[in-house]
């Protein structure tokens, strides 16, 4: 190939090394364009009423579709034995994780996730954090979050060995039959009474609202 009178004739390898280098370019830069307008959508949900009633998630929930953002409480217990790590999270700089953990709900085989805050990787990404949480009975209160169904992902996810497990992506039907149980299709996005892994890492509720009772069916009819 010919440019006026420079002849450019790159080799093979350095051709091959070149494409390489540039589909890892494209995707990083999907995923800022991805993780952008995530955060445009966050921004968006959380300019819900503070003021508004606190919805009360129960075993028997049927439907999330109008309660994204919105404030609710659960009662139950925390699943301290089947954590998820949620990868490729980062604060002030540093990697990390956030750390997804079940909350089951009353006496139930019923979960919600509960998004407890961000902690740092660690050593290295061959040790995975084993975050810690108290199991006694208690209510706990945060905003309903619905995952978004196509967040990139840095290649494919790592075969599990051990809890706590590592992912890319909330799914939480696929999420559900690897603890074994039915989970609500929506997630909590951090708690007031109980300890957050990290301050400053979550949103907090208020006190003080009235509390509703949420809509009731059996969780197949979840969407």
């Amino acid at each position: 190939m010919r440019f006026g009178k420079l002849d450019f004739s790159p080799g093979l390898w350095p051709s091959v090394i070149t494409l390489v280098v540039l589909g890892i370019l494209i995707a990083l830069g999907l995923w800022q364009l991805d993780r952008a307008t995530q955060k445009r959508i966050l921004l968006a949900g959380y300019t819900v009423d503070p003021n508004a009633t606190v919805v009360q998630l129960e075993p028997d929930l049927q439907s999330v579709t109008d309660l994204r953002y919105k404030f609710a409480s659960a009662t139950g217990y925390y699943d301290a034995k089947h954590q998820f790590l949620l990868d490729n999270r980062t604060s002030h700089g540093r990697a990390g994780y956030h750390v997804l953990t079940p909350f089951k709900l009353r006496e139930s085989q019923v979960a919600v996730l509960v998004n407890r805050g961000w902690i740092p990787m660690g050593v290295s990404r061959a040790e995975l954090p084993d975050p810690d949480v108290a199991t006694q009975r208690r209510t706990i209160e945060g905003r309903i979050k619905q995952p978004l169904a196509d967040s990139f992902m840095l290649g494919d996810e790592q075969p599990r060995q051990r809890w706590p497990y590592r992912i890319q992506r909330i799914e939480t039907e696929r999420l559900a039959t690897e603890l074994g149980i039915r989970c609500c299709p929506s997630y909590f996005c951090s708690t007031v009474n109980s300890r957050m892994v990290m301050s400053g890492t979550g949103i907090h509720c208020r006190s003080g609202r009235s509390v509703t009772s949420a809509m009731r069916c059996n969780g197949l009819a979840w969407r």
